[in-house]
């Protein structure tokens, strides 16, 4: 079966790729404004039900439906990952995406069944402007997602909710080295929240 890859809103081009089953891009903007509240966030992966409106689930900006995932697509987030071998995390050096990879990483860390079949690839800029046929032929390291970055995105995800910025400018004094594209998006995101 071939691997799903979750992503940050400029994940377009991997719904056009023929590295994944699909792409599910994510589209929160945590960077400015009010974060989505726990609710909202926890909604946005759970189940669809009546209680979404357009845009409110995680399947809505997935691209390519094929026709075996078609019927599944109402699922939880958690739930649709459970029949991939393979679940990968493309996030590119730009602070939202970081955010977004650190709160799918802590959203994860309560469902350890999938975090086995986690792999995180860090993208540079060039990806992220690459064409399909451009990101077909290059190579991306996989990385097993483990107890460290578990631990890293709760560490950050917790300091970025935090109602002041203080949680945000302690975590810099902290080994981030497990999400080696924190810390610069980190700097940059502290000081706008800040």
């Amino acid at each position: 079966m071939k691997r799903l890859i979750l992503t940050g809103e400029h994940g377009v081009t991997f719904m056009r790729s023929e590295r994944s089953d699909l792409a599910v891009p994510f589209s929160f903007r945590f960077v400015w404004g009010a974060l989505p509240s726990p609710d909202e966030l926890a909604s946005y992966v759970a189940a669809r039900s009546e209680k979404h409106g357009p845009g409110t689930h995680w399947s809505d900006y997935a691209g390519r439906w094929r026709q075996a995932n078609k019927g599944r697509k109402d699922l939880a987030l958690v739930e649709f990952c459970e029949s991939y071998e393979t679940v990968e995390l493309w996030f590119d050096p730009r602070p939202n995406d970081q955010l977004q990879l650190v709160w799918l990483l802590d959203f994860f860390c309560s469902h350890p069944e999938l975090v086995a079949r986690l792999k995180l690839r860090l993208l540079d800029y060039n990806l992220i402007r690459a064409s399909p046929e451009e990101l077909d032929r290059w190579l991306v390291p996989a990385v097993n997602v483990t107890r460290d970055e578990l631990e890293t995105a709760a560490m950050a995800w917790q300091a970025y909710r935090a109602a002041t910025p203080e949680a945000c400018f302690d975590l810099l004094a902290r080994d981030l080295s497990a999400l080696p594209l924190l810390r610069p998006a980190w700097l940059n995101t502290s000081l706008q929240k800040g």
